[in-house]
């Protein structure tokens, strides 16, 4: 009998994002079987991380989509209260997940409004 353990996290670069603005990032879903697949999402962080997609995406067999999760930042510190896990999980794709680390920068002169 072989049995398959969960994949370690992958860490993705550190966003940086000055505070009262935001990072984005994007992060692809891959499908290689042919037919379409249900990913599901979850987000560790959601006070610190939004999603933009749906909780629950599709991807047509042979292709990819990307998601773009937001970074937004409370403070000027780099530890775990701005980090995030990114869980996947599919029953035809399988579970995996990666971690991003935020940290806020001091924020510079603003644009004017108009």
């Amino acid at each position: 009998k072989l049995n398959a353990e969960k994949p370690r996290p992958v860490a993705l670069p550190h966003m940086v994002a000055e505070l009262g603005k935001t990072a984005r990032t994007k992060i692809p879903i891959k499908n290689e079987t042919p037919d379409t697949s249900l990913v599901n999402i979850t987000l560790s962080n959601p006070s610190h991380f939004i999603l933009h997609s749906q909780k629950k995406v599709a991807v047509p067999g042979g292709s990819s989509i990307e998601v773009e999760v937001t970074f937004i930042p409370s403070d000027l510190s780099f530890g775990d209260n701005q980090a995030c896990t990114m869980e996947f999980s599919s029953p035809q794709l399988g579970e995996w997940s990666y971690t991003i680390q935020g940290q806020g920068a001091r924020p510079t002169v603003m644009e004017p409004l108009n």
